[in-house]
């Protein structure tokens, strides 16, 4: 079965890629939802969390994701720490999702993972999809999203990879800022190839 990771930095369009992937019918393991996830049921990681980042967790424990954010981009240092707590329970979650597929003779899985160099999570994929679109479009569209500003897109980028640097990594890039046709024209075209 292959294992198709997909990332991109923010406001490349990899949430729209992501949509088509599924509307072909393939299965997508959300990153970013496994996280929420282990936020609301893992009492033992949340313990964790709460042990470093006392003001990110509430009297019974529950986690405040907003703060926790505004701590990793605050200090890199902290960011790390966190990963370190997280990133196992996600690869779990990774891999849980991939036996199911298995199981149910999938032959293609796709993971969204939106720091999949940076978390190792490339490690595990056959192949790893960067979504890119120009600097100038990305820039334009991290601005049109509600609560974005100047300081928390340049935030962002200090945090993750360059779009060049995650280009030179991948073994097949997405275009974005040409259209949705030409964007899923690339998609099938990878996928009949793969």
């Amino acid at each position: 079965m292959y294992t198709v990771g997909i990332t991109g930095s923010v406001a490349m369009g990899k949430s729209t890629v992501v949509r088509m992937v599924r509307f072909l019918g393939h299965p997508v393991f959300d990153a970013d939802a496994a996280v929420a996830r282990l936020y609301r049921e893992d009492v033992r990681l949340c313990a964790q969390i709460a042990k470093v980042f006392p003001e990110a967790a509430d009297f019974y424990g529950v986690i405040n994701k907003a703060v926790l954010t505004r701590r990793v981009f605050q200090d890199v240092s902290v960011r790390n720490i966190l990963e370190e707590i997280i990133h196992p329970g996600v690869r779990r979650a990774a891999k849980s999702f991939v036996n199911r597929h298995r199981r149910l003779r999938r032959k293609m899985v796709f993971w969204d993972v939106p720091l999949m160099f940076q978390s190792g999570m490339d490690q595990f994929c056959t192949e790893v999809w960067v979504v890119s679109c120009s600097e100038t479009l990305q820039h334009r569209r991290v601005l049109r999203r509600a609560g974005w500003d100047e300081e928390r897109w340049k935030s962002v980028c200090r945090i993750q990879l360059s779009s060049q640097v995650q280009e030179r990594l991948a073994d097949r890039v997405i275009p974005t800022g040409l259209g949705r046709a030409i964007t899923f024209r690339h998609l099938k075209r990878g996928i009949a190839q793969l």
